[in-house]
């Protein structure tokens, strides 16, 4: 069964009016401020002597135009793709990886 352009351009309209609300702008910047938080306490924490965990981000920090794709402009791109709504569960995991950041900061008294 094939789908038509004009179907799918259909379907994702609907997604976007069933998931958008009136909070999905702040619900977009709240993802986009959380992961430049994220970078900037990762990058502080580095230049102190710390170590990343994760093994993927550790090689990702070793180029900044890598740095600034996944850091950047995938994240504007989920925010321009995904509806307000959809991204609750990236902020709160996003959220819960700071709170973890920053304990590690003060355990470590950086």
């Amino acid at each position: 069964m094939a789908v038509s352009n004009n179907q799918l351009r259909q379907h994702l309209i609907l997604l976007n009016k069933r998931f958008n609300s009136r909070w999905a702008t702040e619900l977009k910047l709240t993802y986009l401020f959380l992961q430049q938080v994220d970078l900037i306490l990762t990058v502080y924490a580095l230049s102190h002597g710390a170590t990343e965990l994760n093994p993927l981000l550790r090689v990702i920090l070793t180029s900044l135009p890598i740095v600034l794709v996944f850091k950047l402009l995938i994240p504007l791109l989920m925010v321009y793709l995904v509806p307000g709504l959809l991204l609750i569960p990236g902020i709160v995991f996003q959220f819960i990886v700071l709170i973890w950041n920053v304990k590690e900061l003060f355990a470590a008294r950086f």
